[in-house]
């Protein structure tokens, strides 16, 4: 298949590559010509795990291109993953979107059969409103050109695993079956072939897809309360109350744990946006978004006033934290949890951090890296935030050849 990407960041890059390694031709292009240039010389421009083979395998399969109207004239479905910044009430900047629909000129070959697939993150009407039609005003083949809407549900640090193995495919068309060929070139990426797929309108995909991550954070927000308010219950397990729970198939075990609770760069802002989309139903009095959202804010507290009471018992002044990074495999501090924590504690204490994903190069975090040549005297506490057993096997390492003592502290159950 002729496939185009415009935007080559974590996600769009991963696309590109993805769809080059799996045979087809693919034809990119993105503003940064830093990331134009890597790409043209087989260099990963963005960090994100297994890019850089995936680059390597589809390479002869893939040209990049020095404007959006190439790819178009190239390509017969052609997707559209550049930024969408959240604004301070919650809503999506689509300004990025906007600029690359209204660069596109001088399309000279016919485009009625063509489909540009929104893949950043919308609100509900954005794609018709702000894209669509602005497309259709323009005097030339372009305007003819089709659209649909599909996110990924991805996570940074696995998005080539995320979008090889989707638990469904969302699909939102302006013309109903005008998404096939979308459907078509994703499954040249996708292992199970037989994943359901979910066509619907554009609206009601733009809706769904913020909706889910939303949906998802009040599950996480719901284990951490249970679980909390369970382990100050005599005789009370929050590891064999949640464990019931999930047990049932109406609710399911997934993001059912109490720990930290939830970050990075998609779920916070999913939710904050579907609470502005929720206030514009008349009438409509619901909050739990936001409710969840300011609940999820004080687990930092709740943590480091239980680490501080544990540390004034055994009397300790060091503390390692395992695991930085807003979850495992990923290097972003964004909206983490276990950074704010470390943050927080290192006003009292002396904090190390142990976590092999946070990139070398960053020199900003205010913390000290635990390894063999770290200043430790006296005992520490080991608070593990890491799901990567790995990294607490690493640490205990480094700790028993420095010959410390220790006492542990599990975030997760």
């Amino acid at each position: 298949m002729n496939i185009g990407v415009i935007g080559l960041g974590k996600l769009g890059c991963s696309m590109f590559a993805a769809f080059a390694a799996a045979g087809n031709n693919v034809f990119g292009f993105d503003i940064d010509k830093n990331v134009r240039n890597d790409l043209r010389k087989k260099i990963a421009p963005v960090l994100e795990t297994g890019l850089q083979g995936e680059i390597n395998l589809g390479f002869e399969n893939f040209k990049i291109l020095d404007n959006t109207s190439q790819v178009i004239e190239q390509s017969d479905v052609i997707y559209v993953i550049v930024p969408t910044p959240s604004l301070k009430d919650g809503t999506f900047d689509t300004k990025y979107l906007e600029n690359v629909i209204l660069n596109i000129s001088d399309v000279d070959s016919s485009c009625e059969n063509k489909l540009i697939v929104i893949t950043s993150t919308v609100l509900p009407g954005d794609t018709r409103l702000k894209l669509i039609s602005k497309i259709r005003l323009k005097n030339e083949k372009i305007s003819k050109i089709k659209f649909c809407y599909s996110p990924e549900f991805i996570a940074l640090g696995s998005v080539l695993n995320d979008l090889k193995n989707p638990d469904f495919l969302l699909v939102g068309e302006d013309i109903p079956h005008s998404a096939d060929i979308h459907i078509e070139a994703m499954m040249t990426v996708i292992k199970n072939k037989n994943i359901p797929i979910r066509r619907m309108s554009i609206e009601s995909a733009e809706m769904a897809k913020i909706s889910i991550n939303s949906y998802i954070t009040s599950k996480i927000s719901f284990a951490n309360a249970i679980g909390i308010a369970s382990d100050n219950i005599e005789n009370c397990s929050s590891k064999d109350v949640l464990s019931a729970i999930g047990s049932d198939s109406r609710i399911g075990k997934k993001y059912l744990n109490k720990g930290l609770g939830f970050g990075g760069p998609c779920f916070p802002r999913d939710n904050r946006a579907i609470q502005q989309v929720i206030n514009r139903a008349e009438g409509l009095e619901y909050y739990l978004p936001i409710q969840n959202e300011t609940f999820n804010s004080k687990l930092p507290d709740y943590y480091v006033k239980k680490i501080d009471q544990f540390c004034i018992n055994k009397k300790l002044e060091n503390v390692v934290v395992v695991g930085l990074t807003y979850k495992d495999g990923s290097y972003l501090l964004e909206e983490s949890q276990s950074y704010l924590i470390s943050l927080k504690l290192s006003k009292n204490y002396k904090i190390f951090y142990f976590d092999p994903d946070v990139l070398n190069n960053n020199k900003d975090l205010g913390l000290e890296e635990f390894n063999l040549n770290s200043k430790v005297i006296g005992d520490i506490l080991l608070f593990n935030c890491s799901r990567d057993q790995s990294k607490l096997k690493m640490v205990k390492k480094i700790i028993k050849e420095k010959n410390l003592n220790y006492f542990q502290l599990d975030i997760w159950e």
